[in-house]
């Protein structure tokens, strides 16, 4: 995992340059369209957070109700 980690933070520049060379470049063009865009990712960045809380949130219940279910039966016999 640490590895991947370092790996990926290394590239970092190489996956972010190219994308806000091309913003940079399109500025003008993006400009006039600035609105809509931010009314488009806000909302869309909100529901990304409240779906990857929720989806962490279930999963972490049900590991944990695994867990409980495990010791009670490891605690009947």
């Amino acid at each position: 995992m640490k590895e991947v980690g370092l790996f990926l933070t290394g590239i970092f520049p190489l996956l972010f340059v190219p994308a806000a060379a091309g913003v940079m470049e399109l500025w003008v063009e993006m400009g006039d369209m600035l609105l809509p865009i931010v009314i488009a990712i806000v909302p869309v960045t909100v529901l990304v957070l409240v779906t990857a809380g929720h989806t962490t949130q279930a999963l972490t219940r049900r590991k944990q109700t695994k867990k409980e279910a495990a010791a009670n039966d490891s605690a009947a016999e």
